[in-house]
């Protein structure tokens, strides 16, 4: 209900009043009264002014109740005390008293500064009027501010908003009447400032000015809370306004602060008895909870009262006008009422366990000081701030969960690895948010958790078992799909899914990236092949270890090209390997195939027998990688047993290491047809260098060796250096880049006859006519596709005799290196190519004639066709 203002002392009122109360003592309480703030402390509704006068004339005054909000009853009667030097009795009424005897000399607050008020206002001082008096019937409907304090916040306010004038008499309204006086001689400002967060409350302004925190915050003290706007993500008025209505109504909720050294931080009590829930409701009977530090005997028997102590029960509710926020800063920390769902204190210190030792003070003190800056510091299993940058690819200055509330969760971002929101909306989202919408809605649930049968039960299971309830740090309310371990697998599936181009392929293609190397070029031909009999858009590659993808002409634009590791990089292991899984059934594959992806390897070794089940299993093996001792590695050893069972088929790029996997397994007949080489085709067969390459017969200039590969280990770029400087009368063009950097290479250090070309697209950018041989030094190695290119072109070759390279490179075909190690092996070979170089041409047509047969596209089709189980028309 709407009042006037309050009455001045010469209006002309005829309300009754009790003979008791003198026509002085009368008109001056009667200049003072506010019928809204009176009825406001009586919980009046709907009363006239002169029912209100009344109604305090007759009763009010009797129970010491204020008329405005300027007069402090218990401020007066401690002033009258000392002035009339007795102690008032219960039956006199205090304000009867100050209006005879001492309204003159004792203000009616402790927060009015007279010397202030009559420096501030010399006509006052000129007028002979009493100075509070005159404010509390007159100034403050002036404008006139009763101390400094307020003078300053008010003048902060204006600098901020310079068209929203101050009331002062609402401000200190809004203030708990207890602490009127602590916050206006400013002791807590800083505090104030320190906990309010500028950002959001200018979002919720929709403002962009770039006003300092202390403007802002005087602003909101004035205005801004009357429009429900909160001063920080770790405030939420209905939050707040539910857990003091718990209390009032005869409960107690334990809000979990656990012992510091055996106390508790608030109080200072043993906490003895065991907690099971966050929100825990008990009657006063069941008071006690559990200390969790370990200097406290869990077992004893010890309890303390948790009922609110007895100076702030009339604090347990929020009388009209008092700003919320206020009322939790002043009285609210002070009974230990969390003012946010986010914040859960078991989790916080079971998480955190130094707050338990290093922090003498209210755990959620410790996160408004502290935590809440740091994202490591989680305020429950709600908000994860490592996860939520991280996951969201979020780079920020602003605290965590304060960026989750201005931008997260409007991009739909992950708020903790546990957690999914998609079910909810906040219809105010900046005065609430979406994840607090969620936790309400947990909160709401795990409720029944906490009182009546369910409760019950739990009860009596921990009293037939008490260690059902241990250990605290491990219990976890789930709530799909809500709340779940697994949540964070479904979000990632989710995005993954909502990305992919097409929702039906009949095979993927597992890649861990597409870099400059050989396996990547066999991925592209078994791609380019599949898509050729199974036509357009039936066929998805998948790089599952990275996102480079140096060559997408390999792959040719039939096939879909999909990068999973971008949405799963930052994934735990297992989540990764979980995500591939539901993708690969999402899409309902036919087939598939994993190359070199190691990702791909952890599926099938964990799930290859229910994948096998539904979808067809295939593996492409090239070689055994070697340790730095020389010892033999990599996936034929670490994943070829694990697999094989499920597998319809194995491919082997060389016969040498189909022929190894059978000796070594011991593979039975029936098992080595499911082994199967593919030799990879070569390309441009056309094109041939043989015939070219007579005219460095005539050549008396200088000879050249040229040498491609990566940088890396396995191709031995230190033979290649070691070669180069024991034959420096020929030059050495080199092409290729580092690509594992596993090899210290230095090349400001290389000798004077070898030069670095960089990389090529093709092999035909590299000017071989120009050149005498090629060399390869790879210490272990499959079938190389350089080797097969440079062999189907009719070059002579000097190779290292590991591995594939075997299947093309002989006595008859090229020079084959048996001493891998040797540099004066490589070095004699080289001589005798340059020393009879047509005998070099005629084995290099050999080698071409050779390379064309083993590696033909024909034949390369029909065996995947076989092995895959294809048919042109499969469209």
């Amino acid at each position: 209900t709407e009042f006037s203002e309050p009455h001045d002392v010469a209006a002309d009122a005829t309300f009754a009043e009790p003979n008791t109360i003198h026509q002085e003592q009368r008109d001056l309480l009667f200049s003072l009264f506010d019928a809204s703030y009176y009825c406001a402390q009586t919980t009046q509704r709907q009363i006239s002014m002169e029912d209100a006068w009344h109604d305090f004339s007759t009763l009010g005054l009797e129970q010491n109740l204020s008329p405005c909000v300027a007069i402090d009853v218990a401020f007066i009667k401690q002033a009258l005390e000392q002035t009339l030097e007795r102690e008032i009795g219960s039956n006199e009424v205090v304000l009867l008293l100050w209006a005879e005897h001492a309204a003159h000399l004792i203000p009616g607050a402790d927060w009015f500064d007279e010397l202030f008020y009559l420096s501030t206002y010399p006509d006052v001082a000129q007028s002979g009027s009493n100075a509070f008096i005159h404010y509390a019937s007159h100034g403050h409907r002036e404008g006139r501010m009763p101390n400094a304090y307020c003078l300053a916040l008010a003048n902060r306010s204006l600098t901020a908003s310079p068209d929203e004038p101050i009331d002062v008499m609402k401000l200190i309204a809004s203030v708990p009447e207890r602490f009127r006086s602590t916050f206006m001689s400013g002791e807590h400002d800083l505090e104030l400032v320190r906990f309010f967060m500028p950002d959001l409350y200018q979002a919720q302004r929709n403002s962009k000015d770039q006003s300092e925190s202390n403007l802002l915050l005087a602003h909101y003290l004035c205005h801004g809370w009357q429009e429900g706007w909160r001063p920080s993500v770790l405030w939420n008025e209905n939050w707040y306004r539910q857990r003091l209505a718990e209390r009032q109504q005869g409960a107690v909720v334990l809000e979990p602060v656990y012992a510091i050294n055996g106390k508790c931080p608030s109080t200072g009590s043993v906490r003895k008895r065991p907690i099971t829930q966050q929100h825990h409701v008990i009657t006063t009977s069941e008071k006690g909870m559990a200390d969790l530090s370990p200097n406290v005997d869990l077992d004893s028997e010890d309890e303390i009262d948790f009922s609110a102590d007895g100076d702030f029960r009339e604090h347990l509710c929020i009388r009209s006008g008092v700003n919320p926020y206020l009322h939790w800063f002043f009285a609210g920390r002070e009974m230990n009422v969390l003012p946010t769902p986010l914040f859960d204190t078991e989790f916080y210190c079971l998480s955190h366990r130094d707050i338990l030792t290093d922090w003498s003070h209210n755990p959620f003190e410790h996160y408004l000081h502290h935590g809440h800056n740091d994202p490591y510091r989680y305020p429950s299993q709600y908000f994860n701030g490592g996860h939520y940058l991280a996951y969201n690819d979020i780079q920020t200055k602003k605290i965590p969960l304060l960026h989750y509330v201005l931008e997260g969760q409007f991009d739909n971002a992950s708020a903790s690895p546990e957690l999914d929101c998609h079910h909810f909306t906040a219809s105010r989202p900046l005065q609430s948010s979406v994840l607090e919408e969620t936790v309400l809605h947990i909160a709401a649930r795990v409720e029944r958790l906490n009182h009546g049968v369910l409760a019950d039960m739990i009860n009596r299971a921990t009293r037939l078992e008490p260690q059902i309830v241990r250990p605290y740090d491990d219990r976890r309310i789930r709530m799909a799909p809500v709340l779940h371990s697994e949540v964070g697998l479904m979000l990632e599936t989710r995005k993954i899914l909502q990305a992919l181009p097409a929702t039906r392929y009949d095979t993927i293609v597992l890649v861990p990236h597409v870099r400059m190397a050989g396996s990547a070029r066999i991925a592209g031909k078994l791609t380019q092949t599949l898509t050729g009999i199974c036509g357009s858009g039936r066929v998805l590659v998948i790089t599952t270890d990275s996102s480079v993808f140096e060559r997408p002409e390999w792959f040719g634009k039939e096939a879909d090209i999909f990068d999973i590791s971008r949405f799963i990089d930052k994934a735990p292991h297992n989540r990764k390997v979980r995500a591939l899984l539901d993708l690969v059934r999402g899409v309902k594959a036919k087939r598939l195939v994993n190359l070199n992806s190691n990702l791909g390897w952890h599926l099938t070794s964990l799930y290859g027998r229910q994948l096998s089940a539904w979808t067809e299993l295939y593996v492409y093996l090239f070689c055994w990688d070697k340790d730095l001792r020389g010892n033999k590695g990599g996936y034929p050893i670490q994943w070829f047993l694990p697999t094989f069972d499920y597998c319809s088929a194995v491919f082997t790029d060389s016969e040498d290491l189909r022929d190894e996997l059978h000796m070594r397994y011991c593979i039975s007949a029936e098992q080595r047809s499911r082994i199967k080489t593919l030799h990879t085709p070569a390309e441009d067969t056309d094109i041939e260098y043989n015939t070219l390459l007579q005219n460095r017969l005539s050549n008396r200039g200088v000879k050249r060796v040229f040498w491609s590969g990566r940088f890396d280990r396995q191709k031995r770029f230190d033979l290649l250096l070691g070669i180069a400087r024991s034959l420096p009368d020929i030059e050495f063009w080199v092409w290729g880049k580092p690509v594992l950097d596993d090899e210290d290479i230095h090349t400001t250090e290389l000798p004077k006859n070898m030069l670095l070309m960089g990389a090529y697209s093709s092999i035909d950018d590299v000017p071989i006519a120009s050149c005498d041989l090629f060399l390869y030094t790879a210490g272990w190695d499959g079938l190389p596709t350089v080797l097969i290119e440079v062999g189907s072109r009719g070059i002579p070759v000097v190779a290292s005799a590991v591995g594939g390279v075997t299947d093309l490179i002989n006595d008859q075909t090229g020079w084959p290196i048996v001493d891998v190690d040797d540099v004066g092996s490589y070095c004699d070979a080289i001589q005798s190519v340059l020393s009879n170089y047509p005998a070099a041409l005629e084995r290099s047509a050999s080698l071409r004639s050779h390379t064309l047969s083993l590696c033909d596209q024909n034949q390369y089709r029909e065996t995947v066709t076989q092995a895959f189980a294809l048919e042109s028309h499969e469209l």
